[in-house]
């Protein structure tokens, strides 16, 4: 299983830490902290510089505001086009969009 991630906390209150790179595998995971407790979150992926619209995980978050949302990388985006990119947006988010963190990862083919 590969980790998405890099450590990507700031003193806000949203902070997901994710490795980088996601390679050999195209299951995915995250672990995701300080959202804030009991909340629904989702996980959708991008392009660097456009939006993530592309819903790849949702769950819930704990009574810490910590989570580990398990997934496995899409092959295509949502107009059916393959997903070659090895630049992607991450963004992991509560469902409302009131809290949010995103990175930049290298998705290995």
């Amino acid at each position: 299983m590969a980790m998405v991630g890099a450590e990507a906390c700031k003193p806000k209150p949203a902070c997901s830490k994710w490795r980088e790179t996601v390679q050999n595998s195209r299951q995915a995971t995250i672990n995701l902290g300080r959202f804030p407790a009991n909340t629904q979150v989702e996980a959708l992926l991008g392009l660097p510089g456009e939006s993530a619209n592309l819903l790849v995980a949702s769950g819930q978050t704990n009574d810490n505001g910590s989570t580990q949302l398990d997934f496995v990388m899409p092959e295509k985006w949502q107009d059916g086009s393959p997903l070659s990119e090895q630049d992607l947006l991450l963004e992991v988010r509560s469902v409302d969009g009131s809290y949010r963190q995103s990175a930049t990862i290298q998705y290995d083919h």
